[in-house]
């Protein structure tokens, strides 16, 4: 697995903490921000960056960067993996008594091909 990592503030603009290896596309990118910024243009800038990447993530209190805890920025991690594939399922959740439905249709929405048990020893 590589890792690139990302930080945008209002300050610097982007600045890119750890880039992939050239010609390396990430399957993954995990984005946490402001609300505000997580609705505007950079979450749109986030996925032209990364076009065949999942993208998830959430607002936050405070993005957490280079052991400093940031407000108003946008923190991303971009994973590559080798040898794995993701896939993924979403559905809406309207309270906490919609969770475990919610729960079901996700798994049931993902293929299960090429899924395999989980070794947890």
């Amino acid at each position: 697995m590589k890792i690139e990592q990302r930080l945008w503030t209002k300050d610097s603009g982007w600045n890119c903490r750890q880039p992939l290896p050239t010609g390396m596309s990430p399957d993954l990118v995990f984005v946490f921000g402001a609300t505000a910024l997580l609705e505007g243009e950079l979450l749109q800038e986030v996925k032209r960056q990364y076009p065949s990447a999942y993208i998830c993530g959430c607002s936050t209190a405070g993005e957490i960067a280079d052991g400093q805890v940031l407000d108003d920025s946008l923190a991303t991690t971009a994973l590559a993996f080798e040898h794995s594939e993701v896939r993924a399922s979403e559905t809406n959740v309207r309270g906490p008594a919609d969770s475990f439905a919610a729960g079901q249709t996700l798994v049931s929405a993902l293929p299960a091909d090429g899924l395999g048990p989980v070794n947890t020893t």
